[in-house]
């Protein structure tokens, strides 16, 4: 898979908020899997889901520097730190993704996607989740660790019956992530369960994952696993 295009995108206040780097392996209509990761592990995951006998898609990696602040959807507190820096900007950061990078990619590749898939990672798998509630531009979705002991995720799921529903939805966690004496962080496990099960309850073709280890182990194996279930027909 050739790397054809890299681009360093600003898009608040002069900063640079993230790098967009388009993948093509194959020149016509398959998937394109849009990763939003905090660097660019392109290679490692298509080698990995090459390993796993993953269909052929392409990619575009999204490598996100402001991780909590365009993340997350809506201002909380520090939950695990002093420097958390939750300032609900997710709804600007979809919005960037869907007008911007999209349209960036697409004329990047040779040919228009058959399908977009959204994929990520802790605070990135609570915004793919997100997503679902806001638009219906993404047919696929994983949330690979994701963060959705967020305060007051739980309750918008509960709340928020009416959404885009994808085609499929992967949701994985690791086995120790939920032990810790944070209460937010212990209660992910809960919650990661409980989502799965109503999305599965809603007619959703879902998967549910528990991977060995705790939040930082295994990242680029958990997100090719995700990308190869996803794209199974």
């Amino acid at each position: 898979m050739d790397i054809i295009e890299k681009n360093e995108t600003v898009i608040s206040n002069g900063k640079v908020i993230c790098g967009v780097t388009v993948y093509e392996n194959e020149k016509k209509s398959v998937p394109m899997v849009y990763l939003i990761s905090t660097e660019e592990i392109g290679d490692e995951i298509i080698e990995k889901c090459t390993e796993l006998g993953s269909n052929v898609f392409n990619m575009t990696v999204i490598t996100l520097k402001e991780w909590n602040e365009y993340l997350s959807p809506w201002e909380a507190e520090n939950i695990i730190s002093e420097h958390d820096n939750f300032l609900g900007k997710a709804d600007i950061f979809l919005d960037f993704i869907l007008k911007d990078v999209m349209s960036y990619t697409e004329c990047a590749l040779t040919t228009t996607p058959s399908e977009s898939v959204l994929v990520g990672y802790s605070m990135a798998g609570l915004f793919s989740l997100y997503s679902m509630y806001k638009t219906d531009q993404f047919d696929r979705v994983a949330s690979v660790s994701g963060s959705l002991w967020y305060p007051k995720f739980f309750d918008f799921v509960k709340r928020n019956k009416d959404f885009n529903y994808p085609k499929k939805v992967y949701i994985s966690l690791g086995d120790g992530e939920s032990k810790a004496r944070n209460g937010y962080l212990k209660s992910n496990e809960y919650i990661t369960q409980e989502i799965y099960t109503r999305y599965a309850s809603e007619g959703i073709e879902c998967e549910y994952e528990i991977n060995e280890g705790n939040h930082f182990n295994h990242v680029a194996d958990r997100i090719a696993k995700g990308v190869t279930w996803l794209l199974k027909k």
